[in-house]
């Protein structure tokens, strides 16, 4: 049996195991396991966080109404989005929000609830959202709002106690726009409701229906399919001087993945191999020694050996996508940063493993297709972890040469 048939046949497990009559596995697990005894140090040290995080909490709520958020309410009208996932979510959803920003005008005042909004800030407010949160006061202010979202893959209520009578009176529209994404998702329901762990069964059933990433939220939301740019306002291109980059040709490239997704070993699946990343740059390096290659990135991720100037963990978010748009061409895996830079306007290369290639691709980008099986998120809950198929390595990314990159970037180089 085939790679693919061993994969459709976990598919198939999957989609049965979540059906209509589904009960909550994991959590009769947590219920009948013996009881666990902690020591008094982590039991002090439990206590310790809840308490820090309750005064942070406090302290954020205290600062968010000290801005008079609601001070407009005649004409206004307020709503919430708490954004779940990583910064590529935020940065798909920051042209759905731009989208609904040009429909419905200055009527629709928008504040964001993020896990990071320090980084996503910039983005979203060039997006024509009026604040960035942190999430973690959603729930403790969103009442406030005559209208309060969640937005990752889809667009949910977070209940349903809206103020009808204000959005009648001040965005009519609004309403019916609310019905039709509401209407629009019915057929996504249990993908829904099951998030995140039906997540690859839902891309491949929004791929078959000749969508993507991108274009879904816009089309269920009556839209048309937004532009994969978006202006964002970035700093003073003077940076690029401070840091040597000002008048030089260079190639961007990235190892690192969302650090919010915790996996247990040191790196994920839809990782490329760092021995992969090292050779590549030796590549690019032979073919195109004008060329500088500058790696970026956070927390995750290797340095990659023979990079000319390596800026992982040492600039700003904002200021990465500074250097990303004026990139020749950022490297990289299905990533964030992927995201952003397509938003720039920077061809990327983009390397896919386990994640649905025809979901995530951009149009614009030299994708490269695994050789060997691919497409397998979600079809275990380790599938971060541990190769579905159980190879030691997974053969999707280990499918993909330096060579292979390589011949992208020619095509790049060549376009200049």
């Amino acid at each position: 049996m085939n790679n693919n048939s061993v994969l459709n046949e976990l598919k198939t497990y999957r989609d049965q195991t979540f059906s209509a009559s589904y009960r909550n596995v994991r959590g009769r697990e947590i219920k009948n396991s013996p009881l666990k005894f902690f020591s008094v140090f982590k039991v002090f040290e439990r206590l310790s966080n809840k308490l820090f995080l309750e005064f942070k909490k406090r302290a954020l709520v205290s600062e968010f109404n000290g801005t008079n958020p609601f001070k407009e309410t005649k004409d206004k009208l307020y709503l919430a989005i708490r954004i779940t996932g990583g910064i590529g979510d935020a940065v798909c959803i920051a042209r759905w929000i731009n989208q609904v920003k040009q429909c419905f005008g200055e009527s629709v005042v928008i504040d964001v609830f993020f896990t990071s909004p320090e980084l996503t800030r910039f983005i979203l407010l060039s997006a024509g959202v009026r604040g960035v949160f942190s999430d973690l006061i959603f729930r403790r202010v969103s009442l406030g709002y005559d209208v309060y979202l969640i937005a990752n893959q889809f667009i949910t209520p977070y209940g349903f106690e809206f103020n009808y009578q204000r959005i009648v009176t001040i965005a009519p529209k609004f309403v019916a726009f609310l019905n039709n994404i509401i209407e629009s998702q019915l057929p996504y329901q249990r993908y829904i409701d099951h998030h995140p762990r039906l997540d690859g069964l839902f891309a491949d059933v929004v791929v078959a229906n000749g969508l993507n990433r991108k274009d879904f939220l816009s089309v269920i939301s009556g839209f048309d399919r937004p532009d994969s740019f978006l202006p964002i306002e970035l700093p003073d291109i003077a940076f690029l001087e401070e840091i040597g980059l000002g008048s030089s040709k260079y190639i961007t490239i990235h190892d690192g993945w969302d650090a919010n997704f915790r996996i247990s070993v040191d790196r994920p699946t839809k990782s490329f191999p760092i021995d992969g990343f090292t050779d590549t740059v030796a590549l690019i390096k032979q073919r195109y020694p004008q060329v500088k290659i500058v790696q970026l990135g956070g927390g995750t991720g290797e340095d990659i050996a023979g990079v000319d100037v390596n800026l992982r963990g040492k600039t700003s978010f904002e200021h990465s996508s500074l250097i990303l748009k004026q990139a020749v061409a950022h490297i990289d895996t299905e990533s964030g940063l992927v995201h952003l830079a397509t938003t720039l306007g920077t061809p990327c290369i983009v390397i896919f493993g386990p994640t649905n290639f025809d979901y995530y691709s951009y149009q614009e980008n030299y994708n490269i297709k695994p050789k060997e099986c691919g497409n397998c998120m979600w079809v275990t809950d380790t599938w971060m972890e541990s190769c579905p198929l159980q190879y030691t390595q997974p053969k999707c990314t280990q499918s993909i040469t330096p060579s292979d990159i390589l011949s992208e970037i020619n095509k790049i180089m060549a376009s200049k």
